[in-house]
């Protein structure tokens, strides 16, 4: 006869403790082969749990660092579109602003699987819709 018990410390205990004293009485004696398996399972699980927050922490972070570094090189590479000398970087909210001859025009670098984020979308969508306005402050 085989029986398998997984769960909690006093469940199993209580479980083992049963089935000794069925075999007990049913039997005058018993033999029981006792293996444990996988005691520590939800321990380890926890750990893998945590490395595996760990790596993707990680991974987002190697992410956002290649997002600087291609925010900062985008104006030497092939893709970029505008004069670097006419490119004003900005970061945040938009990565850089081009001051072209004929049109300003608002530029966002992404790279990856990245995507504007809520503000990027709404300003885009208000350059898009032509919200937008000059504004020159005096200050005597």
């Amino acid at each position: 006869m085989s029986t398998q018990v997984f769960g909690e410390y006093k469940r199993v205990m209580n479980s083992i403790n049963t089935e000794m004293e069925n075999t007990f009485i049913n039997e005058n004696s018993v033999v029981f082969n006792l293996k444990v398996i996988n005691s520590d399972l939800e321990e380890k699980l926890a750990v893998e749990i945590d490395n595996h927050k760990k790596i993707l922490s990680q991974k987002k972070s190697s992410e956002v660092r290649l997002g600087h570094i291609a925010e900062t090189l985008a104006p030497f590479l092939d893709q970029f579109d505008f004069e670097p000398e006419q490119c004003t970087f900005l970061g945040q909210p938009i990565d850089y602003i081009s001051f072209g001859d004929d049109e300003i025009t608002f530029v966002e670098i992404k790279s990856g699987n990245s995507q504007l984020s809520k503000k990027q979308r709404h300003i885009r969508d208000l350059v898009k819709s032509k919200f937008i306005n000059w504004k020159e402050i005096r200050i005597q």
